[in-house]
């Protein structure tokens, strides 16, 4: 299991600390019911947005490409760490 710093772990952390576990798991199950609902809601408004104007996507689709190209390329041109 990996974490990562954002927010709400950080706030997840904060409660654990002060609270314990078990008055936190309520908090844990608000943000992973909100977080659920944030991802529907965007995933149902960007779905209307592609129907309605669909060389939209196909512009997201190709700019993304566009920047992991970039990004490996980046990479690729990197110099090693000396030691």
């Amino acid at each position: 299991m990996f974490f990562t710093p954002g927010p709400n772990n950080i706030m997840l952390l904060s409660s654990g600390l002060t609270y314990g576990f078990r008055r936190t798991v309520p908090h844990i199950a608000g943000i992973t019911v909100g977080f659920a609902f944030m991802v529907g809601a965007v995933g149902v408004g960007l779905g209307a947005v592609f129907i309605a104007y669909p060389v939209l996507q196909t512009i997201l689709k190709y700019g993304g490409v566009a920047y992991l190209v970039y990004l490996a390329a980046v990479i690729a041109m990197d110099e090693p760490p000396s030691a």
